[in-house]
Order: C-alpha cells, then structure tokens, then sequence
C-alpha cells in the first residue's frame, strides 16, 4: 500500500512516462484523473493498468497481439522488485 502511495503522490509529468498512450495495444500504464473514459464520459479517478511482464522476444509480444507487450513499470523506488502481480 505504501508503495501505491508513494507512486500516486509522484509528479503527475514523472507518472505520464508511462502513460497507456506508451502501451499501445497492451492497454497498460498510467492514466491520470479524466484520462478514462466509460460510455464517452470521463471517469473521476486516476489508475494504473499492469500485465504480464513479457519480454520482447516474446512471439505475442513480436507478433503485435492485443493486450501483449512489453512491460514498463513507474520509476518509483524499488518498483519492479516489490510489486508482484496476484
């Protein structure tokens, strides 16, 4: 929890580094308060989307599936180590 904390507090510019328009396909990263849209409506709420981590030499990641990428995590301290996807 503190971890979420500790990202959500960051710059909003440092948390647009990984802005879903940065995941393509692979719908992941940030996206900032009324950055999400449901029906054509702006959502309330700032997020962030996770995958699977897949390299690039993944053949889904290689052959441009949908929701399959590679995976760029927030540059908050000790990020990639401590977060474990459930």
């Amino acid at each position: 929890m503190a971890l979420a904390r500790e990202f959500f507090a960051s710059p909003v510019q440092q948390k647009m580094r990984i802005a879903m328009a940065h995941g393509g396909r692979a719908w992941r990263g940030y996206f900032p308060v009324d950055g999400e849209f449901d029906l054509g409506a702006a959502r309330r709420k700032e997020g962030i989307y996770f995958g699977t981590e897949l390299g690039l030499d993944d053949p889904r990641v290689r052959a441009e599936l949908p929701l399959h990428a590679r995976t760029f995590s927030p540059r908050c301290r000790d990020f990639a180590t401590r977060f474990s996807p459930i």
